[in-house]
């Protein structure tokens, strides 16, 4: 803003005479000899000196601007802009009804953004300050004349307001016949001068307020040039000297004189040594007291130079330290130790001023307004370089995220920015992303802690946060959190194991359970064929039969065994696939067909070849269709596919069988490995086939693949091979055939009903039940067995556990349901033994538990117990043992 009336002085009249003065001498051509007024062109000579500007002017077409071509320009605007063309000033011209604005190369810095402002009106160039100019303006135009020296006016000359301090003056221009046509104004901006003296101010006015705040410190002040030394009240006090004259100034020996004599010379030699190298002066010494006692003191202080006047003085300030020094006496019993207890005093000052800078923790410090004005090392080494310079907003350029939901971090939500929109404190753990990382998406783990500063009067000041680095202990954190949850994996992939062993071992005795008992039976069938040959025949096939499904059942777990312990060496040459995939179907089409499955080949890849040992290979893809076969119902659908995938061959078995539950599905390859254990065990095996599948596919360099929509849906299992370069010969197929011998039933004082799904064991019970004299029949389903019971009601029912359709248990469960009043004794033979399954057994309905291979003695002893059938039992007997 214009300070109407400060500073007003007449002195720029005399710069318009001089200029006047000047325009007269050239018309005249009242030169200096030797001065050649023709040696430029006429019209623009007054450009020759005029810098970027003076060409800039020359080189423009002003013929549609108010003042014209530049050869028509009036004689006293061409004489005063060749004047200001010419000056190291900044100088400016306002010319014209228009004000119209020429300026030199010095100005054009203060127009910021309006530079491009050559002869444009001067109130549209500075239209922020036009109304507070105007009235001045017109004054000047009147024939005044002002100089203005530090005076403040607000400018936007960069977009937005500053203020700044300019030293100016106005001046007329007159022309020939002393008529105003406009002004001329040399100006010298002087922001940085009054910004430093008011700051310097400031400071004075502080250290005023924090000496007088202490009470024990003085001020001293010695000037270089007259020598005169001023103080304060309370330095004067230490020295003993009146008030008054240490106000008015005296010489410094005064002061120098009254130091104690043991420190005077060191006194004088510090101070001289601070003034010649313009050093920093810090001293301890003792002024004696006319009490007879000696006062201790701290000085310190350099060489200033005055801002305003450049005058050099030395000053500082003086410190009453007598009762430190006291202390540090009664602490010390020598002038050694005193010296070396204050040697150490002062480096637990320098510690101190160095521990935040050197502390562990992230300190920062910032504004009201969120600008960081402080950061020490360990801030820095956390967060990077970058600090937000414009508040807040500036906090969008850090990356972070909550720790607990993985949120990213707005400008809002840092500690920071909360304490400083209100809350008292914040403590937050965060994953930052340090500015300046060497690699992007480094991320780190922070405990920030921030802190809300206010003043005496409770007006928010600032803030400071606290940050720790936590990374290292958060990953060991994750690390112990992790290792806790693999031993927790690995106590339940070893309860399961233990589980998993129990279950093999159990199916492992159903499965040789199974054989067993034909054999017995049949054993027992030879010892009372005499010479019914027809018997001894089907008695041998039925042994031969079983033996040979044990004999399987052992080369099972052999050949699992060899396989995993590495001790298989497999022939490796060129396979024709499709002799793989006829060799396979040979050996499972009995097993198909006995249980009426639709089989279906969709082959796509004929004439692939690959590396491997065509037994080997026959048996992969074998058991892959025994597998489909078995957990597939009587009458299911079960489909082969081999296609090509880029340079490998792809063999598929699918069914639409029991399938697998999403839990089973990852471990259907796994030793032992089967679905959940339920009384139907008409599928038989060890779970060892689909193991033995995946290790002889991974010893061929394949893959093997397991895919099922859940239980009831069907399965898929596929084994990929890489496709050979070499081709081989034809390998010979191998044939496989089973049968299944039919045998007669004979009457005999009992009638039973033996339903098992093995036939073989069945029968040969049947047989050794009719050699016992009992009336025996057979059915290898639960369907088949209510259907005959109702036709023709038995007395005794010998049930298998495991059948396919409905199991044992709910048999017995519906075989009691339509007992009515007739009498009929449940015998379980199943290969399951263990106590829970004679729990489970007597729960259903049975009477007694037999496990295979029955002992004959026990049940023929049931069988013959006519107490049971005499009184018409309805309910179930007590357990057989």
């Amino acid at each position: 803003m214009i300070e109407t009336g400060k500073n007003d002085n007449p002195t720029g009249e005399t710069a318009a005479a001089g200029i006047a003065l000047w325009s007269t001498c050239v018309k005249y051509k009242v030169l200096q000899p030797g001065t050649n007024v023709n040696k430029q062109d006429s019209r623009f000579g007054f450009l020759e000196n005029g810098g970027a500007i003076g060409r800039r002017i020359r080189s423009r077409d002003w013929s549609q601007h108010p003042l014209g071509p530049v050869e028509h320009w009036d004689a006293t605007l061409r004489t005063s802009l060749g004047i200001a063309l010419s000056s190291s000033f900044p100088t400016f011209l306002a010319w014209g009804d228009d004000l119209t604005l020429l300026y030199n190369d010095p100005y054009e810095p203060m127009l910021g953004q309006k530079a491009d402002s050559l002869g444009a009106p001067f109130p549209a160039v500075w239209p922020e300050v036009w109304d507070s100019l105007a009235p001045y303006v017109c004054r000047v135009l009147a024939g005044e004349s002002f100089f203005f020296e530090d005076h403040a006016v607000t400018l936007e000359r960069h977009g937005y307001p500053e203020q700044t301090w300019f030293t100016f003056s106005y001046s007329p221009l007159r022309d020939d016949a002393g008529t105003v046509r406009g002004l001329i104004c040399t100006c010298v901006e002087v922001t940085d001068k009054v910004q430093a003296l008011a700051r310097h101010k400031e400071a004075e006015e502080r250290l005023a307020l924090s000496l007088e705040a202490s009470g024990n410190i003085g001020t001293w002040s010695y000037d270089l040039d007259d020598g005169a030394t001023h103080v304060d009240e309370r330095f004067a006090r230490l020295f003993q000297v009146d008030a008054a004259l240490a106000r008015s100034g005296t010489e410094l020996q005064r002061f120098t004189d009254m130091i104690h004599p043991e420190d005077r010379p060191r006194v004088v030699a510090a101070i001289a040594t601070a003034i010649s190298t313009d050093s920093r002066y810090d001293i301890d010494y003792r002024i004696p007291q006319r009490a007879g006692h000696d006062v201790w003191v701290n000085a310190r202080g350099k060489v200033f130079a005055d801002p305003a006047s450049g005058r050099q003085r030395f000053a500082g300030i003086a410190v009453d330290i007598t009762a430190r020094k006291a202390a540090e006496e009664a602490l010390v019993a020598s002038e050694a130790r005193a010296a070396a207890a204050s040697t150490r005093a002062e480096d637990s000052r320098r510690r101190l001023d160095a521990l935040l800078e050197a502390a562990p923790v992230g300190i920062a410090y910032a504004d009201s307004d969120g600008r960081f004005l402080m950061t020490n090392a360990a801030n820095r080494a956390i967060w990077g370089d970058y600090m937000p310079a414009n508040g807040v907003a500036g906090y969008a350029a850090w990356r972070g995220w909550n720790q607990d939901d993985g949120t990213p971090l707005s400008p809002a939500d840092w500690p920071t920015a909360r304490v400083l929109a209100g809350t008292d404190s914040v403590e937050a753990v965060l994953e930052i992303e340090p500015a300046g990382a060497p690699a992007a998406g480094v991320r780190k783990t922070v405990l920030v802690r921030a802190q809300r500063m206010l003043d005496a009067a409770g007006a928010l000041v600032g803030a400071v946060a606290a940050t720790m680095d936590i990374t290292t202990q958060v990953r060991a954190e994750r690390a112990l959190k992790e290792s806790e949850r693999k031993f927790r994996s690995i106590a339940d992939e070893l309860r399961a194991a233990s589980r998993r062993k129990d279950e093999f071992l159990a199916m492992l005795a159903h499965e040789l359970r199974n054989p067993l008992a034909p054999i017995s039976n049949a054993a027992q069938l030879l010892t009372m064929a005499g010479s019914n040959e027809a018997r001894v025949r089907q008695s041998s096939e039925v042994i031969i039969r079983q033996v040979r499904h044990m004999t399987a059942l052992v080369d099972d777990l052999l050949d699992v065994s060899r396989v995993t312990r590495g001790l298989v060496t497999l022939e490796r040459e060129p396979v024709e696939v499709d002799e793989v995939v006829a060799g396979a179907i040979e050996q499972a089409r009995p097993l198909i067909e006995a249980r009426g499955h639709e089989f279906t080949l969709e082959q796509d890849a004929h004439g692939a070849r690959i590396v491997g040992d065509r037994t080997r290979l026959v048996q992969v893809l074998s058991n892959l269709l025994n597998n489909a076969a078995k957990y597939t119902p009587q009458g299911g659908r079960i489909a082969l596919a081999v296609a090509l995938r880029g340079a490998c061959v792809a063999i598929t078995v699918r069914d639409n069988g029991i399938g697998i539950g999403p839990d089973m599905l990852p471990h259907v390859f796994d030793l032992f490995s089967q679905a959940e254990r339920t009384p139907d065990r008409s599928q038989g095996g060890l779970g060892l086939g689909l193991a033995l599948v995946k290790s002889l596919v991974q010893l061929h360099g394949g893959r093997v693949e397991a895919h099922s929509e859940g239980l009831g849906h069907g399965s898929s299992f596929g084994v990929v091979f890489d496709l050979a370069v070499a081709h081989a010969p034809d390998p010979a197929a191998r044939d496989a055939g089973r049968g299944a011998p039919q045998g007669n039933v004979t009457p005999a004082q009992r009638r039973v009903l033996v339903v098992d799904d093995n036939a073989d064991a069945a029968q040969s019970l049947a047989e050794v039940l009719g050699a016992f004299g009992h009336a025996v029949a057979t059915r290898n389903s639960s369907s088949a067995a209510l259907a005959a019971a109702g036709a023709d009601w038995p007395d005794t029912f010998i049930l298998d556990i495991g059948l396919p359709d409905i199991d044992g248990y709910e048999l017995v469960r519906r075989l009691r349901a339509l007992q009515g009043g007739r009498p009929a004794r449940y015998i379980a033979l199943t290969g399951y033994g263990q106590a829970q399954d004679k729990v489970l057994a007597r729960g259903a309905g049975f009477d007694h538990h037999f496990v295979k291979p029955v002992d004959l003695a026990a049940l023929r002893a049931v069988l013959d117990d006519n107490v049971f059938f005499n009184a018409g039992a309805q309910a179930p007997a007590p357990n057989h043992p």
